[in-house]
C-alpha cells in the first residue's frame, strides 16, 4: 500500500501525463505504457487506485529524461512543471523532427505525383 505522500506523487505523475496529452506531446496512457514496456492494465489500475503498490519510480525517470518535466515538480510539487532549459531543447528537437517529417512527406508526394505538389 502506498503512503499518503507516495499517493500525492502518483497523482502528480498522472497529472503530468495529462499535461503531455493536452499539449499533444503524447497520445495518452496507452501510448506512454507501450513506449516504455509498461503493462497497460497496471498503469490503468494504478490511475484508478493510487494507493495500490504498482507504481515504479522509473516511470518518473521517463518523464524527466524524455519529456523535460521537472523532477522537483514531480517529487515535491514545487516550481514549474517543465524544466525550462530542458524544455527549450525538447521543443527545438520536436520542431526539427516535425520539419523533417514534413520534408519527407513532401518529397514522397513529389515522387508519386509531381504535378500535385507544384
Amino acid at each position: 500500500m502506498n503512503t499518503p505522500d507516495s499517493i500525492i506523487i502518483v497523482n502528480r505523475f498522472f497529472e503530468a501525463l495529462e499535461i503531455l496529452r493536452s499539449e499533444h506531446i503524447i497520445r495518452g496512457l496507452k501510448t506512454f505504457a507501450h513506449r516504455y514496456g509498461i503493462n497497460d492494465r497496471n498503469i490503468w489500475l494504478q490511475r484508478r487506485e493510487p494507493a495500490r503498490n504498482i507504481f515504479q519510480p522509473a516511470w518518473l525517470e521517463y518523464l524527466v529524461r524524455d519529456y523535460a518535466l521537472s523532477a522537483e515538480w514531480l517529487l515535491l510539487g514545487e516550481g514549474p512543471v517543465f524544466d525550462p532549459e530542458r524544455k527549450r531543447a525538447f521543443d527545438e528537437a520536436r520542431a526539427a523532427e516535425k520539419k523533417a517529417k514534413h520534408r519527407k512527406k513532401t518529397a514522397t508526394a513529389l515522387l508519386e505525383e509531381p504535378e500535385a505538389v507544384l
